[in-house]
């Protein structure tokens, strides 16, 4: 009975068999090429699918959204319900409810969670 290892090296040695195969060594090297694209190009596409359906079956009562409250360049103030993920040389990045991205530059930010404003008398 073969083991899972012997199969691995099996397998592994039939593949560099064929690259090193001056017969098939283009065609080999043509497939894995194409199937490299492939996997390049398709793993963004499945983590964002897999990213969508984890987060449909996540109930809203999970999600922990602060309000955010900022001072916009003009002084005036503008409110945000989100999570900040990233602050960056005055740059605040907050994820919003619909699951954007939200770049937002200002000098100062106040964040208050949603519970505390309605625990507020």
């Amino acid at each position: 009975m073969l083991s899972a290892e012997n199969t691995t090296n099996t397998f592994a040695l039939k593949i560099l068999t064929i690259l090193f195969n001056p017969k098939t060594n283009q065609g080999a090297l043509a497939f894995i090429i194409i199937m490299l694209l492939f996997i390049y190009v398709m793993t963004p596409r499945v983590a964002v699918s897999t990213a969508k359906i984890i987060r449909s079956f996540t109930p809203e009562s999970e999600f922990q959204y602060d309000l955010i409250s900022i001072k916009d360049l003009d002084g005036q103030l503008k409110t945000f319900k989100g999570i900040i993920v990233a602050e960056q040389e005055g740059v605040i990045y907050i994820s919003n409810k619909k699951w954007e991205l939200e770049q937002v530059k200002t000098a100062g930010y106040y964040v208050e969670r949603e519970k505390d404003q309605n625990s507020r008398p």
